[in-house]
This record gives structure tokens, C-alpha cells and sequence, in this order.
């Protein structure tokens, strides 16, 4: 199903969650006749809180219908997100069968009613928190993804990305191929992969390309990744990259207050600017006579880096007197 619906779906599943406990408090604020078993309330709020619940319990159902089958596809080991995420489906889904087991056998326990709805407000707000932001997020970054100024810089970077001699690049530039590559990407790498894992680190250009040929190579629950797919799933994640950037900048913002050409910070602005995409051992093996650093760096800003001239021109003296021998 896509994202977006899915976006929505989780949004709906929070404020019915919200809506159904707070009309039932209200509910149990009318007499209620132990004897019959029966409240006082308007029977019109009684069938709009059995509609409410209905539609919260087949919003549950929907989500669990694709969230199960992910869950026994996945082929590394859950992220502590991930793993939290499943705990709270799981308990939702317990609580549910319980109040239902109540309504339907166990009426001598209603009281507990009120008790297990709360926890399941609890367990809707902390799985929504899980789940809801990063989605939003996602959707945020996709939207960049089709801008005229990413598909300009998309024909700018991809010919030197790595791809396979005879790929069209001039179709991976596209809005209808980037929209495919967000699908294959949902389809193709969420299965196995928390979506964390994406919105986490940015790459390069030649990196997504590497990371994608290397997934495609691994057993895939979700079918093989053609080589056309492969393309289309390495251009929307470089389309990506420079919002990815920002997010990773933003983080930093804390640790790089200031912005100085003293050795010391220039060292840790470049640790947190540069690792963000790289791995900072690929520094001590590059060849900066034939790649000096002011080029080294430019390219870096093609890629997507987005960071002050102060803060450029403090990296590139860095590595001038750190890594150029």
C-alpha cells in the first residue's frame, strides 16, 4: 500500500484511538444497571462509540496485514525502533482481543473496560510516536525529490555515479522514473531494512550506487531487484541526498557553534560534516595529487554537502595540513 495512504491510515489510527476512550469516560459517567447490564447513555452515543472502535479495529487489521508479512521477511536484525515499534502492535493487538473476548463472554468483567481502554491509548500514542514522524518526514523528502533543481543536478552528478556503461541517465532523470524508484525502494528495500536506515545517512552518489548492487546481490523475500529497478532505486536515493544533508547538518548545528579556522575545530568540523557520508579512513588512502583537496571538496558540495564558505574553506585547509603529503 503507499506510504501516503498509509500516512494517513496511522493519523486516523491516533485520533480514534483519542476520540473512542475519551466518548467511552463519558459514557461511564451514566447510570449503569448491573442487574440488566445496561447504561443509561444515549443510544446514539452508544452506536457512535461501537462505530468508532469498529473503525479503529479494521485500521488495526489493514496495518497488521502488512506489517506481519514484513516482519517475517526481515533479513538483519531489528533496530531498537523497529523493535519497539513491533512490541507495541503486538500489545495493542492482545488488549483488543481481550475487550472483544469481554464484550462477547466475559461481561461480568466490564469493569476492567475503562482499564483496557486507556492502555490502549497509551500503546496508539506510543506506537504512532514510532511510527507517524518518520513517515511525515519521508514524504517531506520525497517531495524534494521531483523538483526541477534536483533533476538538474541529478544529469550533473549521475554520469559520474558509477552506473553500468550503456545505462540511460537521461531517463533516470525523470519525474516518472523517480516516483518509480520511491516504489521499487518501498517494495524492494523496506522489507529487509527499517526506513531509518535510509533517513540516517546520506552517500554519495557512487556509494548508493554500490550499496544497491551490493543489496541486490543478497537473497531478497521480496523478489529479485532487476538491474532497471537497481537504476531507478540509486537515482531517487541521490535525488534525496541533498535533504538528507540538511536534516544531518541541522544535527550538527550543535556540536559546530561556531564557525573557526583553529586546527581543533577545523578537525571536528570535518569529522561530523564529512562522516555523515563517508567512512573518514577513505581520506588516508585517497590520492590528493591527482584529487588536491579544493576539488575534493567542490564535488563534495555537487554531491549535496551543504555547508558555509567558512566552513568549506575551513575543511579543505584541514585536510591540506592533515592528509597532503
Amino acid at each position: 500500500m503507499n506510504a501516503a495512504i498509509n500516512s494517513i491510515l496511522g493519523t486516523l489510527f491516533l485520533l480514534l484511538a483519542f476520540g473512542t476512550v475519551f466518548l467511552m469516560y463519558h459514557l461511564w459517567g451514566y447510570p449503569f444497571d448491573k442487574v440488566k447490564r445496561k447504561s443509561a447513555a444515549p443510544p446514539s452515543l452508544m452506536r457512535l462509540h461501537r462505530i468508532m472502535g469498529v473503525a479503529y479495529l479494521l485500521i488495526y487489521v489493514v496495518l497488521m496485514t502488512q506489517m506481519v508479512p514484513r516482519l517475517l521477511s526481515y533479513q538483519v536484525e531489528f533496530p531498537a525502533r523497529t523493535v519497539a515499534h513491533i512490541v507495541m502492535g503486538m500489545l495493542i493487538g492482545a488488549i483488543l482481543l481481550v475487550k472483544l473476548s469481554i464484550l462477547r463472554w466475559f461481561r461480568h468483567l466490564e469493569e476492567w473496560m475503562p482499564a483496557l481502554g486507556t492502555s490502549l491509548l497509551f500503546c496508539t500514542i506510543i506506537l504512532s510516536a514510532l511510527s507517524i514522524p518518520f513517515a511525515v518526514r519521508a514524504q517531506n523528502i520525497d517531495g524534494s525529490a521531483f523538483r526541477a533543481e534536483t533533476l538538474e543536478r541529478l544529469r550533473r552528478v549521475l554520469p559520474d555515479a558509477g552506473f553500468p556503461v550503456g545505462t540511460n541517465l537521461e531517463s533516470l532523470s525523470t519525474v516518472a522514473t523517480l516516483r518509480a524508484g520511491q516504489q521499487d525502494m518501498l517494495s524492494g528495500c523496506t522489507g529487509c531494512h527499517d526506513l531509518r536506515t535510509v533517513l540516517i545517512r546520506p552517500r554519495t552518489p557512487s556509494e548508493w550506487v554500490q550499496t544497491i548492487t551490493r543489496m541486490a546481490d543478497k537473497p531478497n523475500p521480496q523478489g529479485e531487484l532487476s538491474p532497471e529497478r537497481q537504476h531507478r532505486i540509486a537515482a531517487y536515493l541521490v535525488a534525496i541526498t541533498p535533504e538528507l544533508q540538511l536534516s544531518a547538518q541541522k544535527k550538527r548545528e550543535a556540536l559546530v557553534a561556531t564557525q573557526t579556522s583553529s586546527v581543533t575545530d577545523a578537525k571536528r568540523l570535518f569529522e561530523t560534516a564529512c562522516a555523515g557520508c563517508h567512512e573518514l579512513t577513505l581520506t588516508d588512502a585517497h590520492d590528493f595529487k591527482t584529487d588536491p583537496p579544493p576539488a575534493l571538496v567542490k564535488r563534495m558540495v555537487t554531491n549535496g554537502l551543504k555547508l558555509g564558505d567558512s566552513e568549506l574553506e575551513a575543511i579543505t585547509k584541514f585536510i591540506e595540513q592533515t592528509y597532503v603529503k
